[in-house]
């Protein structure tokens, strides 16, 4: 067995320890899942000016979803599991279909109620068994998602954000918070004005846990910021390129750096 194992990997590692541990590697990756959250009335997530969904939008040459998946995908993770309305999932599986083209699994659960963002997070929960990503469907993006699941490793809390500390700084279609040393402290659901420079990305990794500590319906902002208050949400500084496109003059206004 072992020789068919080295003549199978041998040559593309310096040892059999590497090849091993470039195998479970790729198990526990393939295994990794990410939650899409694409909820609510369709409606709500219509764009008249690109006459399409959100996630549609393009963007850089491509669907705001295409690019979201990709960089999941980019980060080990193998499976991703989005949920929204029907009319939205069916927009969205007209370009990513099953995920086969990306290298990766696409699973599509139907919201039928909308009960705010909480709800659809909770609407995963049967479709995940160990640390998961969750992602808007209408944010662009381009750090890395395996740096914030190696930091949310090593924080043992129920969820880590990614905060993101930019340049470009918008606060009027985000939430801020602010951090001490990993902790988010305190989380300001999209403020009237800016009590921080720090913008919560709605990005970043949970533990199953997680949905025994919120309540299913409502907005996520508010089940952030009632973990923030009891010490249990995590925040890890990111940088690069963030957006939240909800338009085609949304996605025309971005200057990349």
């Amino acid at each position: 067995m072992l020789k068919e194992f080295d003549g199978s990997y041998g040559s593309r590692f310096s040892s059999r320890s590497e090849a091993f541990e470039e195998l479970v590697r790729s198990s526990l990756n393939a295994r990794r899942t990410a939650v899409v959250l694409a909820g609510g009335p369709a409606k709500w997530l219509w764009a008249p000016d690109a006459k399409c969904y959100r996630p549609l939008i393009r963007f850089m040459g491509a669907p705001l979803i295409v690019h979201l998946l990709k960089r999941m995908k980019a980060s080990g993770i193998g499976e991703a599991v989005v949920v929204g309305s029907h009319e939205v999932n069916s927009s969205i599986f007209t370009v990513a279909e099953n995920g086969s083209s990306l290298g990766m699994k696409i699973k599509y659960v139907e919201e039928k109620e909308h009960n705010g963002s909480a709800h659809t997070l909770s609407l995963a929960e049967p479709h995940v068994s160990g640390p998961f990503a969750f992602a808007a469907c209408d944010h662009y993006f381009d750090f890395s998602l395996s740096t914030i699941y190696d930091f949310h490793a090593r924080q043992g809390l129920p969820a880590t954000l990614a905060v993101y500390y930019g340049t470009a700084f918008e606060w009027t279609k985000s939430s801020l918070v602010r951090i001490d040393g990993s902790l988010i402290t305190q989380y300001w659901e999209k403020p009237a004005r800016p009590e921080s420079h720090l913008i919560a990305t709605m990005t970043g990794f949970a533990q199953p846990e997680i949905f025994d500590l919120i309540e299913p319906h409502g907005s996520l902002d508010a089940q952030f910021a009632k973990l923030s208050a009891s010490n249990k949400l995590a925040g890890c500084l990111v940088s690069g390129n963030f957006a939240n496109i909800h338009s085609k003059k949304d996605a025309d206004a971005v200057v990349l750096r």
